[in-house]
């Protein structure tokens, strides 16, 4: 799914990324603000939504940015409190899934992906 809309994805994900008052490397990297203005603007969460209210999508935005220690080089080049590009495609994943699957209109992820890409 993502290779149709991959060039699209990374210049959203540059685009909110610029929007913060970081300078320097920060600056390729999503804040939580940042990410709450993307669903916003992308009008994703659903108030009605088992699971896609904005309160799901922080936690979504907590886990996806989760560093687990096993690779001290990759830590140190994650922000901690930031989505580096690699992980704004998962909670890109992860979000199609709470919006549209788990059978709320598809059970395929690939599917799902499409459907929140290309509404």
């Amino acid at each position: 799914a993502f290779d149709r809309h991959y060039d699209v994805l990374c210049r959203v994900y540059a685009y909110y990324c610029c929007l913060g008052n970081d300078v320097g490397e920060s600056v390729y990297s999503m804040k939580l603000n940042q990410w709450s203005s993307f669903l916003e603007d992308a009008q994703i969460p659903d108030k009605e939504s088992k699971h896609c209210q904005m309160k799901h999508m922080d936690i979504l935005f907590k886990v996806v940015n989760f560093e687990s220690g096993e690779d001290p080089w990759l830590d140190d080049a994650n922000d901690d409190l930031a989505l580096m590009r690699w992980e704004f495609l998962e909670i890109m994943t992860r979000t199609a899934i709470a919006k549209y699957g788990k059978g709320v209109l598809t059970n395929d992820v690939s599917d799902a992906v499409d459907m929140l890409l290309e509404r």
